[in-house]
């Protein structure tokens, strides 16, 4: 019997063809898929299965030792969630100058067994615990909602790319600021991810700049979102969230930082592990899982858009642990007080508690001044960008949906981080009942007045809460730098 194929006509026959193709090229795509799957499902689920073991010691740990502050305090600062004002207006401000660890975000040159460090904040993942003594160190962190920290690394990206126009020439391979002859100063482009992240972007603002001074401009059609879609000048946004540095650095990052699996982990499985839930993204949840554990573990845990009562309620939560600290700054400051010896210590921890909190303001403040001047003077080389609220409120939804969709399981993270820092903030409430409106700071000053000084510091505390009451305070974390 004679074949059937040749009595088809030669167009049907071409098509029929390409579907045989296209088929048995998808059935190929598949198997090498399921191929590489396999083990990537393996490597995560081994990993997954020996790190819950490990987090589920630190939950029983915090539930035997309660809120225990341990020897050391290890504060795991996610990049652009505030960190910088909650370690060094805060957190450092707890403790003695010689008790503050040294040069803490250079992993290369940090030495934790430094006998009189007793506080260092880094932003190395989780996996940096591997150096230390895990049960005489206590972690705290703040996390951030995933789109405002992904528009702020893509911002501070541009922002310091940008400083390099300046120079003539950029610097390609090479860090024009490791020459520093401090040997106390970390650069920023030292830090991860910032070391990554910044020579990519000086590199593309670069190239952008020379193809515009050659006459190659790239012509784009108009938008009403110049500052995140201004392609002739620097990456568009849109262009940043897809590009596979953004998605080995930048998405999820909270979570893979916190289960201690970014590309600058002491764990050799993380480069794999971290690969594996990029490409196949239903395994993520294991690591989220991990994440979430390991969050409920740690010592304390704040949220940036509530950084300053997230500092109030860690205060009073300490109690007396803090109450002893303060004492001893204010000795160290050599601030000398005439009253009787009974009144004394009174004294003392109300002017070690009033200066805290002066401290604190004075310090955001500077930071803001400092950060904003920095960013106006680099975005004058790149007009007409802008980087502001105003300004965020005219990226395209798909854009700011893309953005959610890309970080869903960080997302899942932040919402774990609010239920634990609703928790955090009942318990201090119960322990602390309001006696001036809602002011947290006041609560937390008086909580950790109980038992020392009766009812002379509360009064105390509320007379100088009442002269502060009408005062129009920006919280720094509402502010955009």
């Amino acid at each position: 019997m004679a074949p059937l194929l040749p009595l088809l006509p030669p167009p049907l026959l071409h098509i029929l063809w390409l579907t045989v193709c296209f088929a048995g090229a998808a059935h190929i795509a598949h198997a090498v898929a399921s191929d590489e799957y396999l083990p990537c499902e393996a490597a995560v689920h081994s990993w997954a299965i020996k790190e819950t073991e490990i987090v589920d010691r630190e939950v029983q740990l915090k539930s035997a030792d309660g809120l225990q502050l341990r020897d050391l305090l290890f504060f795991l600062h996610i990049p652009r969630t505030g960190g910088r004002t909650y370690h060094q207006c805060f957190l450092k401000q707890l403790f003695l100058s010689e008790e503050r660890c040294r040069i803490s975000y250079d992993k290369l040159r940090f030495d934790p067994s430094q006998p009189s460090c007793k506080i260092f904040s880094t932003h190395d993942d989780f996996s940096i615990m591997h150096k230390l003594d895990q049960s005489s160190t206590s972690a705290v962190t703040n996390l951030r909602h995933p789109l405002d920290r992904v528009l702020s690394t893509y911002e501070f990206s541009v922002e310091v790319a940008a400083r390099f126009l300046r120079f003539k020439k950029g610097f390609p391979g090479q860090n024009p600021f490791l020459h520093t002859k401090s040997t106390h100063l970390v650069s920023t482009l030292s830090i991860w991810p910032w070391k990554y992240l910044v020579p990519f972007m000086q590199r593309d603002i670069f190239m952008r700049r020379d193809a515009r001074l050659e006459g190659h401009v790239i012509h784009m059609a108009p938008s009403a979102n110049t500052s995140y879609d201004a392609a002739s000048i620097v990456m568009s946004l849109l262009e940043f969230i897809h590009h596979p540095v953004a998605h080995e650095l930048v998405h999820n990052g909270a979570m893979f930082q916190v289960a201690g699996l970014t590309n600058n982990s002491f764990i050799k499985e993380a480069g794999l592990v971290h690969k594996c839930v990029e490409r196949y993204p239903q395994l993520g949840h294991q690591v989220l899982h991990v994440a979430k554990r390991r969050l409920d573990g740690m010592l304390y845990v704040g949220l940036t858009e509530k950084q300053q009562e997230s500092a109030s309620i860690f205060l009073g939560l300490m109690g007396d642990q803090v109450s002893g600290r303060l004492e001893a700054l204010q000795q160290e400051s050599g601030k000398q007080n005439v009253s009787a010896p009974g009144q004394r210590k009174t004294v003392q921890l109300q002017d070690a508690a009033q200066s805290l909190w002066m401290a604190y303001n004075s310090c955001t403040r500077n930071l803001q001044d400092s950060c904003s001047s920095r960013r106006a003077a680099a975005l004058q080389l790149i007009p007409p960008i802008i980087f502001s609220k105003e300004e965020r409120k005219l990226i395209p939804d798909a854009v700011v949906e893309d953005i959610l969709s890309l970080n869903s399981l960080d997302l899942e993270l932040y919402e774990h981080a609010e239920m634990l820092y609703a928790k955090q903030k009942q318990l201090f409430l119960s322990l602390n009942q309001p006696q001036v409106g809602d002011d947290l700071e006041l609560l937390a000053l008086l909580s950790i007045s109980v038992g020392i000084s009766g009812g002379t510091l509360a009064i105390g505390l509320v007379l100088w809460t009442r002269k502060r009451v009408g005062k129009e305070r920006t919280p720094v974390w509402r502010r955009v730098c």
